[in-house]
């Protein structure tokens, strides 16, 4: 990720955050945290977005991606 991309994107996740839209704000931080493993203002950051949600929202959102990550089953299942 270029400075450019990323200053877009911090930017984008700070207007999530100000507005309330806990869970994207939550989802950009994330990834810049993944971009920028050692920035602590980064680490900083998505610690406060966490801080905001509610525990039940945290397990929520967590079980939600866990499931989407699980590969569905392809193939050859009798249907109907």
């Amino acid at each position: 990720m270029n400075p450019a991309a990323r200053a877009d994107m911090e930017s984008r996740a700070d207007r999530a955050l100000r507005r309330g839209e806990l869970t994207e704000a939550l989802g950009m931080y994330e990834s810049l945290a993944r971009a920028f493993p050692h920035d602590a203002a980064l680490a900083l950051k998505l610690a406060n977005a966490r801080e905001l949600l509610q525990p039940a929202e945290l397990a929520v959102l967590e079980a939600a991606r866990a499931e989407a990550s699980i590969p569905l089953p392809v193939g050859g299942g009798a249907h109907g």
